[in-house]
């Protein structure tokens, strides 16, 4: 299982930039007495054991949870040669019921692409091109999932969270894990998580209490000119959903053209 390489659709980033001259003043010097603090805490303990215990909490409730639905909105940025970064956002639509059913509906500027998986193959359409490829893929959600990554380069929307082991998958290579304190997202209370390893950081928001949901997700990639950011933020979460099956089983729609899935992929990995 390996960590998303750029949260497709997922794949696979938001800051917000305040304005203003005077009234920034104080906020920036509080900053850097707040940043020089979060420093000298970094420099003392580079693992948390909450951020870790937080992280492993979260992965397990949701390895657990038989089946939900979730909105995925999902913020990418692309650097171009001149070094201008474009902002690109997809919503998207994700139904998992477990061991081995996932479907993904995704909006952009483009197309509606709808992704198909029953356990034995793997279906993606797109409804305005009416285009579809097919492909045999694992029994097994993880072994689906890293054949989507690996093989097709297509990525679900916060696909390293969905996992039956994601702690396992996102730490291995973890070298600094820090809890950045309680925050809020919305209305809704959560546990801010960053961690560092050798290629990329990570954060995430998880929420506070008895359902540990993962409720924003964002990958720093370091090795890349301009360190570009993605992320998904998961909202509408319902744990309790009343699904029918047939809705993971693709029937190609009346004049549908059947492609290589390799040119499907190579789509999605524009979006």
């Amino acid at each position: 299982m390996k960590r998303s390489r750029a949260l497709q659709s997922v794949g696979p980033s938001r800051r917000v930039r305040r304005s203003g001259v005077v009234l920034v003043a104080l906020p920036v010097v509080l900053g850097l007495v707040l940043s020089a603090s979060f420093t000298s805490g970094q420099a003392a303990e580079r693992i948390d054991p909450r951020a870790l215990g937080l992280l492993k909490k979260m992965s397990d409730f949701v390895a657990a949870t038989s089946a939900f639905t979730v909105k995925a909105v999902n913020e990418s940025e692309v650097i171009l040669i001149d070094g201008q970064k474009l902002n690109f956002s997809t919503v998207s639509q994700v139904t998992l019921k477990r061991p081995n059913r996932l479907r993904a509906h995704r909006i952009d500027s483009r197309d509606v692409a709808d992704l198909y998986y029953e356990g034995k193959s793997v279906a993606l359409h797109y409804r305005n091109s009416n285009f579809y490829a097919t492909e045999a893929v694992p029994a097994s959600l993880d072994g689906a999932l890293d054949l989507l990554r690996d093989s097709l380069t297509i990525d679900i929307p916060g696909a390293d969270l969905l996992y039956s082991d994601a702690f396992e998958g996102m730490t291995w290579d973890v070298t600094d894990a820090q809890y950045v304190g309680l925050e809020s997202l919305g209305d809704v209370a959560v546990h801010h998580l960053a961690f560092r390893t050798p290629s990329i950081d990570f954060q995430v928001w998880v929420q506070d209490g008895d359902t540990p949901l993962p409720r924003k997700y964002v990958i720093t990639t370091k090795w890349m000119t301009g360190a570009p950011q993605n992320g998904v933020e998961l909202t509408d979460w319902n744990l309790a959903p009343r699904i029918d099956d047939t809705v993971f089983t693709f029937t190609p729609p009346a004049g549908a053209r059947k492609i290589d899935f390799l040119r499907a992929g190579a789509l999605v990995s524009e979006r």
